[in-house]
């Protein structure tokens, strides 16, 4: 049985966890999604720095929180404010802590971040296959679009959902958790 956690925003010294959790998802969610020379480019130092980056130089408008389990960070969000729409820049949660109601709790919190600055809407995007998309789509998102992105030198695209009220992700997420979580 997991023990209690708690969702908090995330601090520099996160950096190394936020890392393991980031490229260890990464490595599980896409092993058939994309070329395995593709994952094996994937770099703990490399994220770490990336995300130590982001943390010492915050920007106003966007927030990282982050799940934990005693002392180990166990899944985490980023999220930015475009002016009135939101974007979730990454939502990871280690393997074997998924199914708890973590991205539900991580979501509230990007949640309640956006609406204090302003924001009506939010998107996300993912790579189709992804088996998160079932999540989402259980939350009423909606296949907006598909982009071209580049995964180092690698072509992909990657399918937008979008949720045209943070009111109504929301309360998705209370119908599909059975609580009110606010």
């Amino acid at each position: 049985m997991k023990k209690c956690h708690i969702i908090r925003e995330a601090l520099i010294s996160d950096a190394p966890q936020i890392s393991k959790v980031h490229i260890d998802s990464w490595k599980v969610t896409y092993k058939n999604l994309l070329p395995e020379s593709i994952l094996e480019k994937l770099s703990y130092d490399n994220s770490e720095h990336l995300w130590a980056n982001i943390l010492i130089h915050p920007l106003s408008n966007a927030k990282i929180y982050v799940a934990q389990f005693n002392d180990k960070i166990v899944g985490f969000c980023s999220v930015e404010a475009l002016q009135e729409k939101g974007k979730i820049h990454a939502l990871y949660i280690l393997p074997e802590y998924q199914r708890l109601r973590i991205g539900s709790q991580l979501l509230f919190k990007a949640i309640d971040f956006l609406e204090t600055i302003g924001c009506q809407n939010i998107e996300l995007g993912v790579l189709p296959g992804n088996p998160s998309v079932g999540f989402y789509q259980k939350l009423c998102g909606k296949n907006e679009e598909i982009r071209p992105i580049y995964i180092f030198d690698y072509k992909a695209v990657e399918q937008i959902i979008r949720w045209k009220s943070l009111k109504a992700l929301k309360n998705s997420l209370n119908e599909l958790i059975g609580t009110t979580m606010e």
